[in-house]
């Protein structure tokens, strides 16, 4: 129905036996931080200016709204919480569960390092594994998983010890070499919240993105971006914040 150039396999390109494979051909895979550099660099200075090392520490709404910094105020027509969490109290935020997940970068003994972006579904787990070539030429093999509600694992490092266990049981890994975890936000309904806060469309937010950052983060670019200039988006709707349908996401809510 989407579109994708999707079917079912029995394998896949990995080393250890699997029961069956969604296929989703054309995938991409890019670094994040040559990404985020290469905007920056593309946008400073077109009626754009930006500024590391400068938290907001508050927001007043208002006409204009300003921004609170340490060193000083920035005073602006609309603001965008292009943030994991909105800043301040928003009721958005009781739909919000906060999760961590683990990851490790490996080295294998062989030189074979599977081509692909692969999602393992395991009992209760899911566990994600591609390979990633540094600019220095050096090859490592990604493995992430363990995740858990923010707050709930008294011994984090145990989550490290399960992954790694995890990848050598499948890889011939020769070594370890980096380890981190990373925080995200789920929203109740499984769906980011993007778009106004209110009627006075002022202040905007996008959050709930959970692991997808790369693919909702240029997403809600496009919705709130269109919502600005006052431009229809077919997706919108979908995505707003304010459409917290009770039936769908109480389950979740509850749970939360």
């Amino acid at each position: 129905d989407a579109g994708l150039d999707a079917y079912l396999d029995s394998a896949a390109p990995l080393p250890f036996i699997i029961s069956k494979a969604l296929r989703v051909e054309g995938q991409a895979q890019f670094n994040p931080m040559q990404y985020v550099k290469a905007r920056a660099a593309h946008i400073h200075g077109t009626g754009c200016t930006l500024f590391e090392n400068t938290p907001v520490t508050r927001i007043t709404e208002g006409s204009p709204n300003i921004l609170h910094t340490e060193n000083g105020t920035v005073t602006a027509g609309k603001i965008i919480h292009a943030t994991h969490s909105p800043k301040g109290v928003f009721a958005i935020h009781a739909l919000l569960g906060p999760y961590r997940e683990y990851a490790i970068a490996v080295k294998l003994n062989s030189s074979s390092y599977p081509e692909g972006i692969f999602w393992v579904r395991s009992d209760s787990n899911h566990y994600s594994i591609r390979s990633y070539t540094s600019r220095n030429g050096e090859n490592y093999l990604l493995v992430l998983g363990e995740s858990h509600k923010v707050g709930h694992k008294k011994n984090n490092e145990v989550c490290y010890q399960s992954l790694e266990a995890y990848a050598r049981d499948r890889f011939d890994v020769k070594s370890v070499d980096y380890r981190w975890s990373a925080q995200s936000y789920k929203s109740a309904d499984g769906l980011p919240y993007i778009g106004a806060t209110n009627d006075k469309a002022n202040v905007y937010i996008a959050t709930g993105f959970a692991a997808d950052g790369l693919t909702y983060g240029t997403l809600g670019a496009m919705i709130i971006s269109a919502l600005i200039l006052g431009i229809e988006n077919p997706w919108s709707k979908l995505y707003d914040p304010r459409r917290h349908n009770p039936l769908k996401s109480a389950g979740r809510f509850i749970k939360e």
